[in-house]
């Protein structure tokens, strides 16, 4: 495990991503535009997952919320996880 301190900026995304699985894509989180994009940042924060299990995605470990709830009209809304590649665990930041 890496030690010492982080010499570079760290990178963040936020986003929306309205259920983790749907019809057209599958497992977005597995799709590799959807990767494509997420292997660009540190800490990626996705809300509206409408999920409860743990997020699989390779080189990061996830954190989830299991808010995920069903409306009156039959679809789910809330859920959010966090994130974070695996290669910054063990750094800390410069004080």
């Amino acid at each position: 495990m890496p030690t010492g301190y982080l010499n570079r900026n760290l990178s963040f995304l936020t986003w929306n991503i309205n259920a983790i699985f749907s019809k057209p894509l599958g497992d977005k989180l597995q799709n590799f535009d959807c990767l494509n994009l997420i292997c660009n940042f540190d800490f990626v924060f996705l809300c509206e997952t409408w999920n409860e299990t743990d997020t699989d995605v390779p080189g990061y470990r996830s954190v989830v919320s299991s808010t995920s709830k069903v409306r009156r009209n039959g679809r789910n809304s809330g859920g959010v996880a966090l994130l974070y590649k695996k290669l910054i665990i063990g750094y800390q930041s410069k004080k």
